[in-house]
């Protein structure tokens, strides 16, 4: 259904600002190794409700309920999202901004809850459609060497969260809750995605035309290739030119800017389809 999110609060004035004063302050600008927002929305009678929950590592974060990095989660809406962490107080298991410490793999519970009567009057009809979006995770190496994140529903649906993307479960009914999984990977987890180097880069003809390069694929997931030279073969630490702009779809490559030249040197890179790069091939020396 579409039209705006509207937050129904039809709150008193009392209950509003004790919300306001339990609110917690911002984030400090400490190095952050994952954020994650996600927004939930689902209808409603007179048009869409929605709600806001953040993920996060953060360096020096502790283990429990940090009221620095985290908020606590009240139960306003007709729908309700929050991650529960069991390490923190019981007052403040259910966190709708939660950041976290640690370096190894995690695995948290996202809980959404639609109340058979919520504040505001309308209800979340069972069996509707919940959405979940996200844009593209905050994580130092970005989706090519930061942090893997998946979504685990509960039919055990499978969700690669390292790029934007939403997901759809259905309103779990009156007072019902509905529990998905985030299985949030260590440093560098997310690598898995970049392609393996190409191999056996030759060059079968070198004349007036050019230098003709070939290559055998890598493995995993490529979707093409970018090709680069060197003028200074022989450095200790020789600087490459990209001669390509754009990803090769097929593994040749004709370069004719290297007669007259002299001796120079190519590598060839693969690109996986969502931009990610691999090392560098061997390099080959070739005197047109």
């Amino acid at each position: 259904m579409s039209g705006p999110i509207r937050h129904r609060r039809h709150v008193s004035a009392a209950l509003a600002l004790a919300v306001a004063l339990c609110a917690a302050p911002a984030a400090p600008a400490a190095a952050q190794d994952l954020t994650l927002g996600l927004k939930v929305t689902a209808p409603v009678a007179s048009g869409t409700v929605g709600t806001e929950v953040t993920a996060g590592i953060a360096a020096g974060a502790g283990a429990g309920y940090d009221p620095g990095l985290d908020s606590r989660a009240y139960h306003l809406g007709a729908l309700q999202a929050w991650f529960l962490h069991p390490a923190a107080p019981e007052r403040a298991r259910e966190l709708m901004r939660d950041f976290r410490g640690g370096q190894a793999d995690d695995t948290w519970t996202l809980r959404l809850t639609t109340p058979a009567a919520p504040l505001g009057g309308e209800a979340v009809a069972a069996g509707s459609a919940i959405t979940l979006t996200w844009g593209p995770p905050q994580t130092p190496g970005g989706v090519c060497g930061g942090r893997s994140l998946t979504l685990v529903d509960a039919d055990g649906t499978r969700v690669d969260m390292t790029l934007t993307g939403a997901h759809t479960v259905p309103a779990p009914g009156p007072d019902g809750t509905y529990d998905l999984t985030l299985e949030i990977g260590g440093p560098g987890s997310s690598a898995a995605g970049v392609p393996a180097p190409p191999s056996r880069l030759l060059s079968p003809r070198q004349g007036r035309r050019g230098v003709l390069l070939v290559w055998s694929p890598g493995t995993g997931d490529t979707a093409g290739y970018h090709v680069e030279r060197t003028l200074e073969p022989a450095a200790a630490s020789p600087v490459f030119e990209r001669l390509t702009d754009a990803p090769l779809n097929a593994p040749r490559y004709v370069d004719a800017d290297a007669v007259g030249r002299g001796t120079v040197a190519y590598r060839v890179v693969a690109v996986s389809g969502t931009g990610c790069e691999s090392a560098p091939s061997e390099t080959l020396v070739v005197a047109p």
